[in-house]
Parts: C-alpha cells; structure tokens; sequence
C-alpha cells in the first residue's frame, strides 16, 4: 500500500459560547498535559492521612489543570471551583473535551495501582521490621516453656504479616490478561 503525508492540526481550539461568555477549549489533553495532571491529582490524594481532604483537593486540582491546559480561562480567583461547578460550566468545558473520559479512566487505574504498590509497600515494611527485630533479639532467646511459648507468639504476628502480603498479591493484584486469541474449546 502506497503511504500519503498527512497533516494534522493538534493545536486547534474550539471557540465556546456559555451564558453570553466566550471562550476557547483544546478538544483534547495531550499527553505532556496528562503527566502533569496525573503527577499533580496523585500528589493532592496521597499527601497525608485525611482521605476525604485528599479526594476533594485531588478533585479540584484535576479540574483547575484541565481548564488551565485546555481552556483559555483565567483561574486566578479563589472561589473559581464553586463558580465553575456551580454554573455548569466545569460540564460544558469537560464535554468539550473529547478524550477527558478515557483520560479520567486512566487517572483512576493509575490511582489503583498507586494503591496497591503503597499496600505492597507497607506490608513489606513491616514484615522486614518484625524479621530485623526477632533477628537482632535472637542471642537473648529464651529456650524455657514460656520463652518457647513467646517465640511462637511472634511467628504467630509474623505469620498475620505474611498472610496480609498474599492477600495483597492475591486480592488487590492487578489482572493479567490474556494477549493472544481466544483458545478453541475441543
């Protein structure tokens, strides 16, 4: 097959009405944009302990990205986030966007996976610390009933430690999926 040169206009914004305001919005986020906004959205929801702040500000900081990349808005005003929700802009501009819904697919499996490997992460974290501390306690073992009895006590922790690792792995593991075709039942 003969190959043609074609150009595309990646760069192309479309000219918005709403409400008597005009305004501009790139139809697509591209994928410097998206690093960006992933980077950002998973630093908002992992920043600390409280969950509800963390998904509200990850929430908010997804939408002032993608009106900051993809629309000519200025978005200087504080309260610019309960205006923007609250007008129904935010849906004109997100329906504008043709590919914000598999973007918003991808952010929420990138979020999984963030999750699994902060699961992961703390369950071998605290499985090294109980094997460093029996290891660094072994020469003050006591060898009597009740030191036994002790020791299996802290297999037995050590044990819950490595059961909440495999249900890590076995649960919350992402799925592998087959790349190949279909096999024929015989």
């Amino acid at each position: 097959m003969e190959k043609i040169k074609i150009t595309l206009e990646i760069n192309k914004k479309l000219t918005k009405l709403y409400e008597g305001m005009t305004y501009q919005v790139m139809p697509y986020i591209l994928l410097e944009d998206k690093l960006q906004i992933v980077e950002s959205y998973l630093e908002s929801l992992f920043a600390n302990t409280d969950v509800t702040k963390n998904y509200l500000t990850a929430e908010y900081s997804l939408m002032l990205s993608v009106i900051d990349f993809c629309t000519n808005i200025d978005i200087d005003d504080e309260d610019i986030i309960k205006k923007l929700v609250a007008t129904g802009l935010w849906d004109d501009i997100r329906k504008s966007i043709v590919n914000y819904n598999e973007f918003r697919g991808e952010l929420d499996k990138i979020v999984k996976m963030k999750q699994f490997e902060n699961s992961v992460s703390s369950n071998l974290n605290a499985l090294i610390l109980r094997i460093y501390d029996f290891i660094e306690n072994i020469s003050e073992l006591d060898f009597s009933e009740n030191g036994m009895k002790q020791l299996s006590e802290g297999f037995e922790k050590l044990s819950k430690n490595v059961d909440g690792l495999k249900n890590t792995f076995g649960e919350g593991a992402p799925e592998k999926k087959s790349r190949g075709r279909p096999k024929k039942n015989v």
